[in-house]
């Protein structure tokens, strides 16, 4: 198989794995906080700082992500360095921000079921493109 073309098909089935695992997260934690609460979450987040900070860290993720799959950077150092550290930070942003304004402790459990899962979820496979590589 030529070169170009195995790397469209490499990427595309990355893409498939990331998004694929990334989707079944977050309708495992709207099923746990309906089957907890009796439904859905009213807001989907805390406030508009929560948003803005959702969107820039899923920006810089996916982006380190990328870069990280590239080869660019080596991967397990760069994943626990950078991304683990910034994750979790994304977490306490985010725990902050729904204790200011709901009193529904659900409402950042949810944040961490569904934020953790899909980046436990990026971890394996970071780690297995770089098995992989080897």
């Amino acid at each position: 198989m030529n070169e170009p073309l195995w790397f469209l098909v490499e990427l595309v089935l990355s893409l498939v794995l990331l998004v694929g695992g990334a989707g079944v997260a977050v309708p495992l934690a709207r099923r746990w906080y309906v089957k907890r609460n009796g439904h859905e979450r009213s807001e989907r987040y805390a406030n508009a700082t929560h948003r803005t900070v959702t969107l820039w860290f899923s920006m810089v993720m996916v982006s380190f992500l990328l870069i990280m799959h590239l080869e660019r950077m080596p991967g397990q150092l760069f994943l626990f360095v950078v991304i683990l550290p910034l994750f979790l930070l994304y977490i306490a942003i985010g725990t902050h921000l729904w204790k200011q304004e709901s009193d529904n402790k659900d409402n950042y459990l949810y944040d961490w079921w569904s934020m953790g899962v899909v980046m436990v979820w990026l971890m394996i496979v970071a780690l297995g493109y770089q098995w992989w590589g080897r």
